[in-house]
């Protein structure tokens, strides 16, 4: 945090902190004065009146954000309930062979248009959750065995709150993966791909790879209520593996069917990102159907 402190503000290229190797037991965040930050590494409720949107080990809120090679931690545990390691609340913001690791609430993609490649997210409970335009291409996420017996886990919860949004999560060519104990002992610990947060969440799935440890349901309903199951849309597309079970699916959810619906969750038009991912020398796909 000390180099964040001293980094230029607004600057209009990319200004890079070289993050040395160790553990770095802080909260760091990047404000919105300070623009166009990379942190670059060569390595790698428990606390009183604190909320999700604070609790994040890193936060970013600066303009074109840029992060490779980096991981990012909240260690709380399950008993910290809501525990966040990265909050994102940065335009054009993109991760490339990253790792974010928590329990429950991980990965807050809080709002605005999000790039993640080649990362590693673990975490339990809603552990990839809010409103932004997020693209996860070639992502592996890492579903974990609670300490908590018993203990549902859901890779999402997307929170868009108006039928006029165009906001989303969206997952391209990712592996929806279990840590080994989890593996062994998916009967007692339930995984669902996502439930909706708010009414008219929005998470699509594109050719992704679905291991054996995922419900054949797929899909949970909130809380066990009918909140936002006729007002969501949850979507696969040319889903594989042992877990892609579209007979099995929940009622309210969808399968893709053509190449033209699934086209409007690429990246190129999701999040625009030939306008602004490439530039960042990250490996992208702009385009999976074409």
């Amino acid at each position: 945090m000390d180099a964040v402190k001293n980094a230029p503000i607004k600057s209009s290229s990319p200004y890079v902190i070289y993050i040395k190797s160790g553990i770095y037991n802080e909260q760091v965040k990047i404000n919105s004065s300070l623009t166009n930050i990379m942190l670059l590494s060569l390595s790698v409720a428990l606390t009183k009146s604190m909320t999700t949107f604070l609790s994040p080990t890193l936060i970013v809120e600066g303009q074109g954000f840029k992060a490779k090679g980096i991981q990012v931690r909240n260690t709380a545990g399950p008993a910290g309930h809501q525990a966040v390691a990265l909050r994102v609340s940065a335009d054009k913001s993109s991760f490339y062979q990253c790792t974010f690791d928590s329990f429950q609430d991980t990965l807050y993609v809080h709002n605005y248009r999000q790039f993640y490649r080649d990362c590693t997210i673990k975490g339990t409970i809603d552990y990839i959750f809010g409103n932004a335009w997020a693209v996860f291409q070639n992502c592996r996420l890492t579903a974990k065995k609670s300490t908590i017996v018993g203990q549902v886990n859901v890779y999402t919860a997307q929170g868009k709150t108006d039928r006029g949004q165009t906001t989303g999560i969206s997952f391209q060519s990712c592996t929806f993966d279990a840590t080994t104990d989890l593996a062994r002992n998916s009967k007692a610990f339930p995984t669902y791909l996502g439930r909706p947060w708010k009414a008219y969440a929005t998470t699509v799935l594109l050719r992704s790879r679905i291991l054996a440890h995922v419900r054949p349901q797929g899909w949970l309903p909130w809380n066990a209520s009918n909140f936002g199951l006729r007002t969501s849309y949850f979507a696969e597309y040319q889903s594989s593996g042992p877990g892609a079970l579209p007979s099995s699916r929940v009622a309210w959810s969808k399968q893709i069917k053509t190449v033209t619906d699934a086209n409007k969750y690429q990246a190129s038009v999701f999040i625009q990102g030939n306008s602004w991912v490439k530039a960042t020398n990250f490996p992208y796909t702009g385009a999976l159907f074409t």
